[in-house]
This record gives structure tokens, C-alpha cells and sequence, in this order.
């Protein structure tokens, strides 16, 4: 199975997401949480699309992607990059 199955046409959404409102905006003041699950998502995006080049060994590493696709959805919760952001955004206002 396809591993753009399970992100969609773009595989690191939220990663460009990211990117694109810091060079916009600049560096969200986030708390050191939800910096962290920033760069965990931003990580496993690039797990994820390395997984998916043709020289790797997909039987080896099923496991893997699996494990990486369910922690990018438990750090996403499955919500549109821009929602997560703001999310991110509050979370840390709130501390």
C-alpha cells in the first residue's frame, strides 16, 4: 500500500504549512510542547516521504510506516495544518 495513501497527494502538509507561515509570519511563540510536537511532525513527514523513495525495502520497514503514520496522526489528531497551528498557537497562550 501506497504511503500517499494515507497523506493525501501532499505528504508533508503539515511541514509546508509550518514553513510557509513562519516565513510569513515569523516564529509562532509556542511553548516548549508544542515546539516539541511541531518538530515531531515535521520529523516523522520526512520519515514518511523517505519511506516512499524507490531504493527502500518496503517489506523491512511496513512496520515502521505504520508506527510513523499512527504517531503523525496521534500528533495531528487528523486536523488540517491551519487548524493545527492555531491550535498549537492557543495551547501555548494558555501556560
Amino acid at each position: 500500500m501506497d504511503i500517499f495513501l494515507f497523506l493525501g497527494n501532499n505528504p508533508m502538509k503539515y511541514t509546508y504549512y509550518f514553513s510557509d507561515r513562519i516565513r510569513n509570519d515569523g516564529v509562532p511563540k509556542l511553548n516548549q510542547e508544542q515546539f516539541r510536537r511541531m518538530m515531531n511532525i515535521v520529523f516523522v513527514e520526512g520519515m514518511l516521504t523517505a519511506f516512499n523513495q524507490p531504493s527502500v525495502d518496503r517489506i523491512d520497514l511496513m512496520h515502521k510506516r505504520y508506527r510513523d503514520i499512527k504517531s503523525l496522526n496521534e500528533l495531528t489528531k487528523r486536523l488540517r495544518p491551519e487548524i493545527l497551528y492555531d491550535q498549537m498557537k492557543r495551547l501555548s497562550e494558555k501556560k
